[in-house]
């Protein structure tokens, strides 16, 4: 107690070094990603659906320690029609409700949800289910969703799971 009345300001600063460290780690940081993986993309309808992809994923991440932030890039799907080219993507990577939706085109994409880990090396997406005109869904039991990876069906839900914990899209892996 008497180190403490000797010396508040050490203390004080010691107090405000913690804090502003933890807030540098709380706070996003920017990252380039440059990544190409093999996908498969598989239905939940159906047990025997599985079709590989090739993923190329060029952009910026700028997510905080928490998980929350964005990606602002480009994503090309070889084989999924809509997305073989580039195409200019924004990605609400947030914890509970991630969502993606194309940049600058008029059109809606076939991706919805992009769940990637830290790294890039994993990745869930969602892809919507496009009815009758352009109104597209998400979800229900015909979800066609992607999983980087070689083709796996068990490996991919559990992968899914993993990626989908603590979000909206949860239960569908379950």
């Amino acid at each position: 107690m008497k180190a403490i009345r000797r010396h508040p300001h050490l203390i004080a600063a010691i107090i405000l070094a913690a804090l502003l460290v933890f807030l540098a780690w709380m706070f996003p940081g920017s990252r380039n990603i440059d990544v190409t993986l093999t996908a498969t993309e598989y239905r939940l309808d159906d047990p025997d659906y599985a079709v590989e992809h090739t993923v190329s994923i060029q952009g910026r991440d700028t997510r905080n320690r928490l998980g929350k932030g964005a990606f602002q890039g480009t994503i090309a799907i070889s084989g999924l029609e809509g997305m073989e080219d580039a195409t200019e993507v924004l990605a609400s990577l947030d914890s509970e409700y991630p969502l993606a939706t194309a940049a600058f085109r008029k059109p809606t994409i076939p991706l919805s949800v992009l769940v990637p880990n830290w790294d890039y090396t994993e990745f869930l997406a969602l892809l919507s289910n496009e009815s009758a005109g352009e109104a597209r869904s998400t979800g229900g039991t015909s979800m066609r969703f992607l999983v980087s990876g070689l083709p796996d069906r068990d490996a991919a839900l559990s992968k899914a799971a993993e990626l989908a914990r603590n979000t909206f899209w949860a239960d569908s892996f379950q």
